[in-house]
């Protein structure tokens, strides 16, 4: 085989890609190795620009809703560990809670709107960290907040008792 122009080999040999030979495994195991060196930095960056992206939105949430005139700031211990607040204004209302336990598999976090003593589905939520702030779903003024322990998927009424439970005065 000719030698390729610009390629310079040891007098007798020939270099591996004129021959047609496969690239030493070292040279792919390094490449990659790089790549992943280039990629791992790059995903956990976006990862943490993600979570402030979050922050930054829950927090221009709750600003707007406790600049607004008549909100009302509810908090509670929840049995078993932990505390919610709950901010409800006229059009919206948000439960943040911080220290809840960890459920078990197959049973979830339910959230309801207390509306004249009847609780209305108003959404699901697993806590991270034990914290989680959460909007409510069909929430009116006047309507509290709740907070049960419902299996997985949630429950069209709850099916324990509330683990909390803030109703404005």
């Amino acid at each position: 085989a000719a030698p390729t122009p610009g390629v310079r080999s040891a007098p007798g040999t020939v270099s591996s890609r004129a021959a047609g030979r496969p690239t030493p495994r070292w040279l792919l195991a390094a490449a990659a190795a790089a790549v992943v060196a280039l990629a791992v930095p790059s995903s956990i960056a976006w990862q943490q620009h993600e979570r402030a992206v979050v922050a930054e939105q829950r927090s221009a949430e709750l600003t707007e809703l406790l600049a607004a005139p008549g909100t009302e700031v509810l908090r509670g211990d929840v049995e078993g560990g932990g505390t919610a607040v709950a901010v409800l204004a006229a059009d919206a209302a948000v439960l943040v809670t911080e220290g809840l336990p960890t459920l078990d598999g197959g049973r979830t976090y339910q959230l309801w709107a207390m509306r004249d003593g009847v609780p209305v589905p108003a959404g699901l939520f697993e806590p991270a960290s034990g914290s989680a702030q959460v909007t409510a779903a069909d929430y009116r003024p006047g309507d509290g907040l709740a907070v049960s322990v419902e299996p997985a998927g949630g429950s069209a009424q709850p099916t324990t008792t509330p683990v909390v439970v803030l109703l404005p005065s």
